[in-house]
């Protein structure tokens, strides 16, 4: 973990280690915001692999912020991080402009319902997520139904579990 928080100033350098060193690390949300501040600028890292991590909400909200304007990106796994409901929804916000990321793993992350729901809005209008992983989410009938609504419009979605 030491060498991740000293190489989150410099992503550049420690683009290519990224990938495989960070899954099931424990970082905390205030590693992961370091992360995400030089994901802002960042041109070289095209997957963030965050299993396991005990993110929470804060670290979601500044992930979804940096999807905003990275344009890098194509993988974040953000499986079993459990961002919940308000972490969903800010990454909700980043789909509806982010036009690099192509997978988005949010397997057991507890958004519920409303996350889902949240989720499927931004599908509606999203072109380039071609894979959402859903699965354990906790997002209820009305939220599978949600997601279903969004396919109807949504033309870029090729995986969804």
């Amino acid at each position: 973990m030491r060498v991740f928080v000293a190489g989150a100033e410099t992503i550049e350098s420690y683009a290519p280690l990224l990938h495989d060193a960070l899954p099931w690390y424990e970082m905390m949300s205030v590693v992961v915001e370091a992360v995400a501040e030089a994901l802002k600028t960042n041109k070289a890292l095209r997957s963030l692999d965050l299993r396991g991590n005990k993110i929470g909400v804060a670290g979601a909200q500044a992930l979804a912020e940096a999807l905003k304007t990275n344009k890098s990106l194509r993988s974040l796994d953000l499986h079993g991080t459990k961002i919940g409901i308000a972490g969903a929804q800010a990454l909700a916000k980043a789909l509806r402009t982010n036009k690099s990321l192509r997978s988005l793993n949010l397997h057991g992350t507890k958004i519920g319902v409303a996350g889902a729901q949240t989720l499927a809005k931004a599908l509606k209008t999203n072109e380039s997520l071609d894979s959402l992983d859903l699965a354990w989410a906790k997002i209820g009938v009305a939220g599978v139904e949600a997601v279903a609504e969004a396919l109807k419009t949504n033309k870029a979605l090729r995986s969804l579990d």
